[in-house]
């Protein structure tokens, strides 16, 4: 019993084999099969849920997440199981579709029969094309997929379908075939030749390509290869972008090429290849287009802009020729323009220019003769027009000619010089009717010239002709110009110098209409004052200028109303208050021009003051003379008419010594005095105010034994030649009573000049004396020093201490002073 338990479970372990059992007896034997077999059949009961547990769940999980419609249905076709997406398909609830027949659900009328025949002879039906409508209205395409299902004896236990939604993929392929079918009419009814080739084989192609490759059908060239067509020079090139669309699987740009048709004739297209899919195997399309009318369209353009821009250029040329011919005045240059000109019309070895004269041709100008040898005897060839018959044909017809070979020519005159002649052509020079001259080319070449060069000379022959006549015109006017010039040139010194007159003459110069209209003005240095005349513009009356007073205007109007009718000069003097001060001027008035008066002002404001200081200077020299050297000349007089008129004895020789020393020393009083008035009456308006005060001090300081120092703070002005003059008269009497009276042994001068002043200090150290005693004898010059400081609206102090020194002080107003 244990040994079968044993045995028993060795055999559930899979451990050991039932027929293995040899040694068991029978009874345990089938015991033990029964309890194997109960214990192997409850194990696949068990397997056997399992399985169906995992089924079931699979088939839930695969009904529910399908993306395809399923239902499944009894034996009587009724639905009873539709997932999500069938519901989702349709756009109802599942209780609208359980129990319903499922043909009535997914089967059209006409498609009903058709679908039960499948069924009952395949017993499945695949991708069955039916058409649903949704709960919306909306027809949808889809692909049915059923299954029978039924036991091993034929009894159906019901049906299970797949729906699968093909609207989108059905619109597509609708769209596809619909773009396919207009691409194939747009390809049959395209201008442009197209071919599909694959592997270089020709598998499709349109009309067009076919009439460019020269078939009469399509069809004649389905099958050949399309390098068969290829013209042998682009062969390689074709090749490689053939190779490049199949490797890149890329296009290729257009480019041009030849093609050989069918009857061997070239044909010129351009060609563009892009890869396509040609019934599922890998192609090319290429584009074809005939270029043959364009290229000859181009070609013909080509001529046509070729003679046009030959036209153009020869325009352009003519252009330039005729204005270079204008631009030259001098006869010669216009007979080497010509020659210059001529080289760009037409080629030629050399070429000349004859004038004609009576009946003879004098070469005036040449070209390109230095080549040949003949360079002397070209230059001096005049040549009578009887001894050359081309020539003289030309004058007479005025018609130009052409020796295309000249050893064939008859008419031609051969001379040593020329033999290297083979072609000529000669142009006439003609104004209107008359021939001037002639233009003549040259070439070394037979066949040079032709008449499309006589085309391109004959208007630079014209244009010659006019240049010529205009330089023959030119050359006579030249003289009577060169004459004008030289008379405007005489002219313009004569200008030059008045003007060089007028900028240096200080007055003003006005010139005014006889209304008194202002005409024209030009204001002198010296009457800068005048200035107010530039404010009004040219023809302004003199009333209404600025700065002009209403008098004064009448007074120019009168004089220059008198001035035009009497022709006399008018001379008047008038006065201006300008800030600075009042200036006077004289104006002078002469007719200048018929109804015009040209007036010259002067400002005399100096003048009048150096005239009033002159008269002032007399009257004190008069006084001065008067009060020194008058009473020393006198008392000179008086003692030598005692000595010399009186009866009575001279004095003793002692008495006698003493009165000719006293005269002595009044007699050399008496010559300082007059060599200190001449100093003063010679002082130079030259040097300016320190130069003449140093210069003065340094003589006094000589004669009287004193040492000078002289300082100058300030930049310096330029005083007026009188204020400078009194300056120096007041300092010179200072310093003299420094040489008389003060015994000093130094004297300082020190000048400053500040912003609005001129400040002049002058101290000795001398005796000095008492400032508010009167005067004592001697002293009498201070009173001169203070006139003259009057005179020049100036300050004068004077300040003595006894045993000190003196200092003087003057002190003067620079806007009152100085020059303008």
């Amino acid at each position: 019993m244990i040994t079968t338990v044993a045995v028993t479970l060795a055999i559930l372990a899979n451990q050991t084999q039932v027929e293995e059992i040899i040694e068991i007896p029978l009874l345990t034997t089938i015991l033990i099969l029964v309890f194997v077999i109960a214990e192997q059949r409850s194990r696949a009961q068990a397997a056997l849920q399992v399985s169906e547990e995992r089924y079931q769940t699979l088939f839930d999980n695969v009904f529910e997440q399908s993306r395809d419609a399923i239902l499944i249905t009894d034996p009587a076709e009724k639905i009873v199981q539709v997932n999500q997406s069938m519901l989702d398909l349709l756009g109802c609830a599942r209780d609208d579709l359980i129990g319903l027949d499922y043909s009535i659900v997914l089967l059209e009328s006409n498609h009903l029969a058709q679908f039960r025949k499948l069924m009952e002879r395949q017993g499945h039906v695949r991708n069955f094309g039916v058409r649903l409508e949704n709960k919306q209205g909306v027809t949808v395409f889809c692909l049915l997929t059923a299954n029978k299902w039924q036991t091993n004896d034929g009894r159906v236990l019901g049906y299970q379908g797949i729906i699968r939604d093909i609207s989108q993929r059905k619109r597509a392929v609708e769209a596809l075939h619909e773009s396919e079918e207009r691409y194939r009419r747009l390809i049959e009814l395209s201008f442009e030749g197209i071919i599909v080739h694959c592997d270089e084989e020709i598998v499709y192609l349109n009309g067009p390509a076919a009439t460019i490759l020269g078939a009469p059908s399509p069809n004649m060239l389905i099958g050949r290869s399309i390098l068969d067509f290829v013209h042998p020079d682009y062969l390689e090139t074709v090749q490689t972008r053939v190779q490049h669309v199949m490797d890149k699987r890329m296009g290729v740009p257009l480019i041009e090429q030849k093609l050989v048709r069918i009857d061997k004739t070239n044909v010129d297209v351009e060609v563009a290849t892009v890869p396509i899919t040609y019934k599922w195997r890998p192609g090319m399309q290429s584009v074809i287009r005939d270029i043959t009318p364009r290229k000859k369209a181009e070609a013909e353009r080509e001529h046509l802009l070729t003679t046009e821009r030959q036209q153009r250029q020869l325009a352009e040329i003519l252009g330039e020729v005729f204005l270079a011919l204008t631009a030259k005045t001098n006869y010669e240059a216009v007979l080497d323009e010509i020659l210059h000109q001529a080289h760009r019309l037409v080629s030629y070895s050399a070429a000349n220019i004859v004038l004609l004269k009576q009946d003879r041709l004098r070469i005036a100008r040449h070209m390109g003769y230095d080549d040949f040898e003949n360079k002397v005897l070209i230059s001096n060839l005049e040549q009578s027009l009887a001894d050359f018959p081309l020539d003289a044909k030309v004058v007479r017809s005025g018609q130009p000619l052409v020796v295309p070979d000249t050893g064939q020519d008859s008419g031609w005159v051969t001379i040593p010089e020329s033999a290297w002649i083979k072609s000529f052509v000669v142009v006439p020079i003609r104004l209107r009717d008359k021939v001037l001259g002639l233009l003549r080319l040259d070439s070394n070449e037979i066949n040079k010239f032709s008449q499309n060069d006589i085309k391109r000379l004959q208007p630079l022959a014209n244009a010659a002709a006019i240049a010529l006549e205009n330089a023959r015109l030119l050359d006579i006017a030249r003289q009577e110009l060169v004459e004008r010039i030289e008379a405007e040139t005489e002219l313009r010194k004569i200008a030059a110098k008045n003007q060089a007159i007028l900028n240096v003459i200080p007055d003003s110069i006005i010139q005014f209409s006889h209304d008194g209209r202002l005409l024209d003005y030009k204001i002198g240095r010296n009457t800068t004052a005048l200035e107010f005349l530039s404010t009004p513009s040219v023809g302004t009356l003199l009333g209404d200028m600025p700065g002009l007073s209403s008098e004064l205007a009448e007074i120019f109007v009168h004089n220059i109303s008198k001035t035009v009718e009497t022709g006399d000069t008018q001379i008047f003097e008038f006065q201006l208050r300008l800030p600075q001060g009042i200036r006077d001027f004289e104006a002078w008035l002469v007719v200048s021009a018929p109804q015009e008066v040209l007036a010259i002002v002067r400002d005399v404001t100096e003048r009048k003051l150096r005239t009033e200081a002159l008269e002032a200077e007399r009257s004190r020299i008069a006084r001065h003379l008067h009060d020194t050297l008058g009473q020393n000349i006198g008392y000179l007089r008086l003692k030598l008419d005692e000595f010399t008129l009186s009866n009575r004895y001279l004095p003793e020789p002692g008495v006698l010594r003493q009165e000719l020393v006293r005269m002595r020393d009044v007699a050399d009083e008496a010559y300082e005095l007059v060599r200190s008035i001449l100093a003063a009456a010679h002082l130079s308006n030259s040097s300016d105010l320190t130069t003449v005060l140093l210069a003065k001090a340094k003589v006094v300081g000589h004669r009287g034994r004193f040492k000078v120092n002289l300082a100058s703070e300030g930049p310096a002005r330029r005083l007026s030649p009188v204020i400078q003059q009194q300056v120096f008269y007041i300092f010179q009497e200072a310093l003299n009573n420094i040489e008389r009276h003060a015994q000093a042994q130094n004297v300082a001068i020190n000048i400053i000049w500040t912003d609005d002043r001129l400040v002049i200090k002058l101290f000795d150290d001398g005796c000095g004396f008492q400032s508010h005693a009167s005067r004592q004898e001697g002293h009498f010059g201070m009173t001169i020093m203070q006139e003259r400081t009057d005179d020049i609206q100036g300050l004068l102090l004077i300040d003595s201490t006894v045993g000190v020194g003196t200092e003087v002080i003057l002190q003067l107003p620079l806007a009152a002073v100085t020059e303008p």
